[in-house]
């Protein structure tokens, strides 16, 4: 999912998000006061899930303990993948492993 500044302002700026749910509006301020080229996975997921798109369990982790723990706590086979609003191809990167 792409995001620019000009696709903000494009859309009315503060009045489109406004319209859009608390959560959503945030998600979209915080990525522009960023200067975020583009939303990573996470952020994209959470900004669906705002506007109640079903979105699979996850968990976004910092190191190996927060990781085993954040398995255990979805179950059964897991992604984990590198997260960076400059990584947009983690699986040809070998930034993704199945577990």
């Amino acid at each position: 999912m792409t995001f620019e500044h000009k696709s903000v302002t494009g859309m009315g700026g503060a009045a489109a998000r406004a319209s859009a749910p608390p959560h959503a509006a945030a998600l979209i301020s915080e990525a522009v006061a960023a200067g975020l080229p583009a939303l990573d996975e996470w952020r994209s997921k959470r900004l669906l899930a705002a506007y109640g798109v079903p979105t699979p369990a996850g968990a976004l982790v910092v190191g190996a303990d927060e990781a085993v723990r954040a398995a255990a706590g979805i179950g059964g086979r897991v992604a984990m993948k590198a997260v960076g609003s400059q990584i947009h191809h983690e699986t040809e990167g070998g930034l993704v492993q199945l577990r």
